[in-house]
């Protein structure tokens, strides 16, 4: 079997997965008419949250999902609220907003490197 062939797929799913990254980033900055990175921390906050239930409680894994689901939007219906307070035009409160988001993923970080290295127990 010619060897391009598996270079030319994975070039063609990496392509298409990047073309669905810009589509969900334009369809966000069209809509809300500010661009903020704030769902791709939630989305990781998520599977988290499911790694936690499923390794330490070992929940089953068809309830991760529905549990996983609920909790997120139980923790973005305030963050919401709170964030749609802010003043148009949202130019700085969105370099505010991505800026709030990045210290949660710090935070993230010290409690997943803290998970990873057995420092942390729950």
């Amino acid at each position: 079997m010619w060897v391009g062939i598996p270079i030319i797929f994975t070039g063609f799913s990496l392509g298409s997965f990047y073309a669905l990254i810009a589509l969900g980033f334009s369809l966000i900055l069209g809509i809300a008419r500010a661009f903020n990175l704030a769902h791709g921390e939630m989305i990781v906050l998520s599977g988290y949250l499911a790694y936690v239930l499923w390794q330490f409680f070992q929940v089953p894994f068809f309830w991760i999902l529905p549990i996983c689901s609920l909790v997120l939007l139980v923790l973005t219906i305030p963050l919401y609220y709170l964030l749609r307070r802010l003043p148009e035009p949202y130019g700085l409160n969105t370099l505010m907003v991505v800026t709030i988001f990045a210290g949660l993923g710090q935070i993230r970080a010290i409690l997943l490197g803290g998970l990873v290295l057995g420092r942390l127990h729950l």
